[in-house]
């Protein structure tokens, strides 16, 4: 299951209605090329791992992939 969520003016974003599992949380700087959801492309990158139990609710922090990044990256894969 692919979700996404743009943060707000500090930062936070939300993801609701999850089904219970394990979840792999990117967060990229603004881009627009859908490179990122290529699975070879992501394998570059470390994602925090989140495992959702039934009913819970979770706050992780996460390190932004800087857009300069994404784009060194997508240079190899394409």
């Amino acid at each position: 299951m692919k979700s996404t969520s743009t943060t707000d003016q500090t930062g936070a974003f939300h993801l609701k209605n999850l089904a219970p599992g394990e979840y792999k949380i990117f967060a990229w700087e603004d881009t627009s090329s859908g490179i990122t959801q290529d699975p070879e492309f992501r394998k570059h990158f470390d994602p925090v791992v989140v495992k959702l139990a039934e009913k819970s609710h979770e706050n992780i922090e996460l390190k932004l992939i800087p857009k300069d990044a994404i784009e060194t990256e997508a240079a190899k894969v394409q």
